[in-house]
């Protein structure tokens, strides 16, 4: 993997500590719950099981939290897995976060009703992948 370390650094030093609040990806809110922007809107539903590959600083949680849908999230390391814990617990999010990839998802496949991995190529190894 491309330098995780350098992430986790970033990631603690920088603007994505625990104590910043985050919004949701605008680009995520778009694709799901507007129907003008992508053609069909999802319908989000009390129960639904959502996954945030790339889970940080907690803050696509939310809409999907509001809604009563069960929260998961996965960061590359424990460190990184660490922040996104606290993140969401600052959100008032009872969020599941586990140490995972892109392309090593730590849950039974189709176990989610929405996947969201946002910003999150920069972990992939090569363009190849």
């Amino acid at each position: 993997m491309n330098n995780i370390n350098s992430w986790t650094k970033k990631a603690i030093e920088g603007t994505h500590s625990p104590q910043n609040r985050f919004f949701p990806s605008e680009i995520m809110l778009r694709i799901l719950f507007s129907s003008s922007y992508s053609g069909t809107a999802v319908i989000v539903k009390p129960g639904m099981r959502i996954l945030d590959v790339g889970a940080l600083h907690g803050g696509n949680f939310p809409p999907f939290a509001d809604r009563g849908c069960h929260c998961f999230g996965i960061e590359v390391n424990e460190e990184m897995a660490s922040i996104a814990r606290q993140a969401a617990a600052n959100w008032g999010i009872d969020a599941k976060i586990s140490v995972g990839t892109n392309r090593s998802i730590p849950f039974e496949k189709e176990s989610f009703d929405i996947l969201t991995s946002v910003n999150t190529i920069h972990y992939e190894d090569s363009v190849l992948n």
